[in-house]
């Protein structure tokens, strides 16, 4: 009897798993396209900061104002031109309409995987944001568990290959608070920031629950700023349009910079959870996520030669980093203690985006 091929047979229960992740998908696919435009960025130019100076990034100093139209009029990028592949994507994957590559389809099950349990995560994200909210000591601590929550049950899970690390500071908070049977596995804990290759995906201390902090706005600049022109150094030829992620218990905005073009972008504030339908998380909100997380496969990058007047748009960082620029163009790595929280009075309103003026790319 002839044995059966084991190739041939992995071969064939992938192909299923992929099938069945890609009904899944279709579930959500009716996604408008306008429901992204929740997360259309606008520019941003530096007025002043320390970049000249020798400063870590906790007193990083970036003081940052909107560009707009004759002063009024929000100048905007759409989040559908620059994360296009990613739209293509979704749309391929929903209509069948080519065949997808090994890396589009590993990131197609991953986010079907994430929305075929997504009320689990919900149910998870939800006890441990009740928890910390209704305990009213040592606010740091409490601020800690929700780090641990959302990468475990959120950023995580989306990230590609599931890879993540959660601050080795944040250890001693303890392990996720959901304690579900659906989740025993033990929170990653490790090292964070850029590793020798100057990767930069992993997840570090992203937030701290609360929705003002007052300077993590100029912290939040400076490292993206940073992580651009590490991208540029030591993998010229990617898209140096690097995204930050800032995210709190409720709403998170996207931070993107091009250190090539000089191009600062900032999202709106993006609800995490609808607020009508007892706390569900806002699927086009996780595929949003999933996408800046997949950046390096989805993200297009800036259009430049499709916009007319590109130096006002411009951040204008050599001027501010003066003769220091040289040093941030040979950046190689460096360590970073914690990602930021949000300030919401320093980054474009909701109002700002939704009455904006899009560049046509």
């Amino acid at each position: 009897m002839t044995e059966p091929n084991p190739k041939k047979r992995r071969s064939t229960s992938n192909t299923g798993r992929f099938e069945n992740c890609v009904k899944v998908l279709a579930k959500y696919a009716c996604i408008e396209k306008s429901l992204f435009d929740y997360a259309n960025f606008a520019f941003l130019k530096i007025s002043d900061c320390n970049a000249s100076q020798n400063y870590s990034f906790t007193r990083a100093k970036c003081n940052i104002v909107e560009i707009a139209e004759n002063h009024e009029v929000p100048l905007l990028l759409k989040f559908t031109d620059v994360f296009s592949k990613g739209i293509q994507l979704l749309t391929a994957a929903e209509n069948n309409t080519r065949v997808l590559d090994g890396n589009e389809k590993t990131a197609v099950m991953l986010l079907a995987s994430y929305l075929g349990d997504i009320e689990q995560h919900e149910k998870s994200l939800r006890k441990v944001i009740s928890l910390v909210a209704e305990e009213k000591k040592e606010e740091k601590s409490l601020d800690n568990h929700i780090t641990i929550a959302l990468a475990d049950h959120l950023l995580g899970k989306l990230a590609p290959g599931n890879s993540y690390k959660i601050d080795s500071h944040l250890k001693t908070s303890g392990k996720d608070r959901c304690a579900f049977d659906h989740y025993k596995q033990d929170s990653n804990f490790g090292c964070t920031g850029i590793d020798d290759e100057g990767e930069t995906d992993d997840i570090n201390s992203f937030t701290n629950g609360k929705e003002d902090v007052i300077g993590s706005e100029d912290q939040a600049v400076a490292q993206t700023i940073v992580f651009s022109f590490i991208q540029r150094k030591q993998h010229p030829s990617l898209c140096s349009l690097i995204p930050n992620i800032l995210i709190s218990s409720s709403y998170f905005r996207i931070i993107m910079y091009d250190s090539v073009h000089d191009i600062l972008l900032c999202t709106a504030p993006i609800p995490l959870f609808a607020t009508h339908e007892k706390k569900k998380l806002i699927t086009a909100s996780v595929v949003i996520l999933w996408m800046v997380l997949h950046h390096r496969q989805f993200c297009e990058g800036i259009k430049t030669n499709m916009i007319v007047d590109l130096d006002n748009i411009k951040l204008n960082f050599k001027e501010q980093a003066k003769d220091k620029y040289d040093l941030y163009l040979n950046l190689s790595d460096v360590g970073i203690c914690s990602f930021p929280s949000m300030y919401k009075k320093c980054y474009p309103s909701s109002d700002s985006i939704y009455g904006g003026r899009t560049i046509t790319q």
